[in-house]
C-alpha cells in the first residue's frame, strides 16, 4: 500500500506542476519575448521486489524553454536591418517634405526672381519694376535661409535621436550584464523567464546596433560589435556616448568606452540597426542635400554678382554685389596645436563642387584635397583647387588639419546686398555706334563685358575699315583710342559675324558683322546717357537657364532638381528596403514563434490532459486508501 501511495502521490505532484507550467504559458501567451516552457516527465527509478521490479511513479524534471539559437539569430539580424531602413525612410521622408515643395520651394522662388528681372527689361527705369526685383530677391534669399535652417534643425534632430538611442542601449547593456550575473550565480538552474528577459534585451539592442552574440558554457552571453569590439563580457558592460566632431560641433561621433580597450570611435562600426541608419542618413543623404543646396545658393550668388558688377546702375556707377558674397567657413581640428590662420574664397564658381575640402600640414607644406574625389594640390599657399583658393598665414605644426566648407552653409547665409532700386545695374557699360557717313553694312553687336577692371574707357574706341589694314590685300579694321594693332576682318569670310576679344582693352568681347566699305567706322564708347539700356538685365535674366555650374554641365535649377531627385530616389529605396526587411523579419518571427511561441489550443489540450491525469492519480490514492482501510478492518476482526 505504501508503494501505491507513493506512486499516486508522485503523480499528483508531477501533474500539479504540469498544470502550473501550462497555466504559466497561457498567462504569458501575449508577453513579448516569452518562450514556451515545458515539463519533462520521467519515470522514477524502480524498486526490485523478489524477481520483479516495481515502479515508484513519476517525477517532473526541470522546466525546459523552447529555444532555437539559429531562429533567434535570424530574428535579431532581420530586426537590425528592418530598424535601420525604418529610420532611414522616416528621416528621408522628412527631408523630401522640406526640399520637394514645387509650389513654394526654391525652384519656384528662383523662377519668380528671374521672371521679375526679365519683366524689368521691358522698362528698365521703372521704379515699381525694380522694387519687384528687389522683393523677389528678398523672398528668394529668405527661402534659401529658411531651407538651410530647416536642414540644420533636421541634423540637430538626428543628433538628438542618436543620444536617445545611445541612452537606451546603455540601459539595456547594464541590464544584460546584471542578468548575466544572476545566471552565473544559479549554477545552471536558470529560470526560463530570466533568459527570455535577457533575449528580449539582446533583441532590443540588436535593433539599435549590429551585434555578435556568443554564449558561454555557464549560460552567460557576451556581446560584441560587428568589428569585434566587446560591449558586454560577463558582468561587465561598455558605455556608449556621443562626442562633438573633430571639426564641427554638429557632426557628433559615437564612442565606446570599455574596460581594457579605452575609448574607441565606433561611428563606422555599428553594423546594421537604428544607429547606423541615423548616421548613414546624416552623413550621407542629409549632408549631400545641404551641399547641393549650398552649391545652388553660392552659384546663384556669385554668378549674379559677377554679372551685376559688370553693368551700370541708374547713377552711372558700376553695380555692386547684388547678393552678399558667399563666406567660406574654415574649421580647425580640435587636435591642432599650431597658430595658423586659414581663409578661403571662391575664385571660379563654375568649377565649384558640392563637397568639403580637407587641408593638412605635414611640417613642410600643405595639402588641399577634395573630400569626395580625392583630387589634391600641395604647396605653401595660396592653394587653388576646384574653384576655391585657400590662403594660409601664421605658424602651423605638423599634423594640423582644417576643413574648408565652401557650399555647406551657403544657403543659410544668403541675403540681398542692395536696398535702393537705383542700385540695380541694368545697362551695359559700353555703347556701340556706326558713323552716319558709312556706306557699308558693318556693325558692332553682342558687346559682352567680363570684367570692369579696364572700364570706363579713357577714350572712344574707333574701328576704321581698311582693305589693306594688315598688308596688301589683307583687309581689317585699324583701331584708335587704344594701343592695339589692326584687327583682321575679311567681309567675304567674316561677314556673318566675327567675335573680337579685347578684354585687356575694353573688358570683354564684341561681334563685327556685315560688309564694310573702305573708310567706314564703328565706335565703342562709354554708355554715359543710356539709362534706358537693358542689356545687362537681359544677360542677368539669361543666367536662369545658363549652364554656369559644375564645369558648364548644370544650371541653378539643374542642381536643385538633382538634389530633389536624389532625395526622392533614396527615400523610395529606403521604403523598398524597409518593406523587404519587414517581410524577412516577419518570416523569421513566424518561424521562431512556431517553435517557441505559445499555442493556446495546444496548451488547452495539455491542461485537459494534466487535469484528467491529476484526477486519475487522486482516484488511485482514494482506491489505495480504501484498500488500506479494508485491510485494517480485516485485522480488527
Amino acid at each position: 500500500m505504501a508503494d501505491l501511495f507513493g506512486i499516486s502521490t508522485s503523480a499528483l505532484l508531477a501533474f500539479q506542476k504540469g498544470i502550473a507550467v501550462t497555466g504559466h504559458n497561457i498567462a504569458n501567451a501575449s508577453t513579448e519575448g516569452y518562450s514556451r516552457q515545458d515539463v519533462i516527465f520521467e519515470s522514477a527509478p524502480g524498486q526490485r521486489v523478489g524477481d520483479h521490479n516495481i515502479g515508484n511513479g513519476v517525477r517532473a524534471g526541470t522546466n525546459t524553454r523552447a529555444y532555437d539559437q539559429y531562429l533567434t539569430e535570424a530574428v535579431r539580424s532581420t530586426g537590425s536591418s528592418k530598424s535601420q531602413f525604418e529610420i532611414a525612410e522616416q528621416m528621408s521622408t522628412r527631408l523630401i517634405q522640406l526640399v520637394g515643395d514645387s509650389e513654394s520651394g526654391l525652384a519656384a522662388r528662383t523662377s519668380s526672381f528671374f521672371n521679375a528681372v526679365e519683366d524689368l527689361t521691358n522698362n528698365p527705369t521703372s521704379v515699381a519694376g525694380r522694387q519687384v526685383v528687389l522683393g523677389e530677391a528678398d523672398f528668394l534669399s529668405a527661402q534659401f535661409r529658411t531651407l538651410g535652417s530647416q536642414l540644420d534643425q533636421l541634423e540637430d534632430q538626428v543628433n538628438l535621436e542618436l543620444d536617445v538611442v545611445l541612452s537606451e542601449v546603455n540601459d539595456q547593456l547594464s541590464s544584460i550584464a546584471a542578468i548575466n550575473s544572476a545566471v552565473s550565480d544559479t549554477s545552471g538552474n536558470v529560470s526560463g523567464d530570466l533568459l527570455d528577459k535577457r533575449d528580449t534585451l539582446v533583441n532590443q539592442v540588436s535593433e539599435r546596433i549590429g551585434l555578435l552574440v556568443s554564449t558561454q558554457d555557464n549560460g552567460v552571453v557576451n556581446l560584441a560589435l560587428k568589428n569585434g569590439l566587446p560591449i558586454v563580457t560577463g558582468i561587465s558592460a561598455g558605455l556608449l556616448s556621443s562626442e562633438r566632431g573633430e571639426f564641427d560641433i554638429s557632426e557628433t561621433t559615437l564612442n565606446l568606452t570599455y574596460p581594457g580597450t579605452g575609448v574607441n570611435d565606433i561611428s563606422s562600426a555599428t553594423g546594421n540597426g537604428k544607429l547606423q541608419g541615423l548616421i548613414n542618413f546624416r552623413d550621407g543623404l542629409l549632408h549631400d542635400t545641404q551641399q547641393r543646396i549650398g552649391l545652388m545658393a553660392a552659384g546663384l550668388t556669385e554668378t549674379v554678382n559677377a554679372q551685376h558688377q559688370r553693368g551700370l546702375d541708374l547713377n552711372g556707377d558700376f553695380g555692386k554685389a547684388f547678393f552678399t558674397p558667399t563666406q567660406i567657413p574654415v574649421l580647425g581640428s580640435l587636435n591642432n596645436t599650431g597658430a595658423a590662420s586659414v581663409t578661403a574664397s571662391i575664385t571660379d564658381v563654375g568649377h565649384l563642387k558640392a563637397t568639403d575640402f580637407s587641408l593638412a600640414f605635414d611640417g613642410t607644406e600643405w595639402q588641399l584635397s577634395n573630400s569626395s574625389s580625392g583630387a589634391s594640390v600641395t604647396g605653401t599657399g595660396p592653394l587653388t583647387l576646384d574653384g576655391i583658393s585657400v590662403n594660409i598665414s601664421g605658424s602651423a605644426v605638423a599634423g594640423d588639419r582644417y576643413e574648408v566648407r565652401p557650399t555647406f552653409t551657403a544657403a543659410s547665409q544668403m541675403s540681398v546686398n542692395i536696398s535702393n532700386t537705383s542700385e540695380i545695374a541694368s545697362r551695359n557699360p559700353l555703347l556701340s555706334s556706326t558713323s552716319a557717313t558709312n556706306s557699308g553694312t558693318s556693325e558692332i553687336s553682342a558687346v559682352t563685358v567680363s570684367t570692369s577692371a579696364s572700364l570706363p574707357l579713357t577714350a572712344d574706341l574707333t574701328f576704321t575699315f581698311n582693305e589693306n589694314a594688315l598688308g596688301a590685300g589683307m583687309p581689317g579694321f585699324t583701331v584708335t583710342g587704344a594701343t592695339v594693332g589692326p584687327i583682321a576682318f575679311d567681309p567675304t569670310v567674316d561677314g556673318a559675324g566675327k567675335t573680337i576679344d579685347l578684354t585687356a582693352i575694353m573688358g570683354g568681347t564684341f561681334t563685327i558683322s556685315g560688309v564694310p566699305s573702305a573708310g567706314d567706322t564703328l565706335v565703342l564708347s562709354n554708355n554715359v546717357a543710356g539709362v534706358g539700356d537693358n542689356r545687362n538685365l537681359q544677360t542677368l535674366s539669361g543666367l536662369s537657364t545658363s549652364k554656369t555650374l559644375l564645369e558648364g554641365a548644370a544650371s541653378f535649377s539643374d542642381v536643385f532638381a538633382s538634389a530633389v531627385a536624389e532625395v526622392g530616389i533614396q527615400t523610395r529605396q529606403a521604403a523598398m528596403s524597409r518593406e523587404t526587411q519587414t517581410s524577412l523579419h516577419d518570416y523569421a518571427m513566424n518561424n521562431q514563434q512556431s517553435h517557441a511561441g505559445v499555442n493556446l489550443d495546444e496548451e488547452a489540450a495539455k491542461l485537459l490532459q494534466y487535469q484528467q491525469a491529476y484526477q486519475a492519480a487522486a482516484r488511485v490514492i482514494a482506491a489505495s486508501d480504501e484498500m488500506f482501510q479494508t485491510l485494517l478492518g480485516a485485522f480488527r476482526r
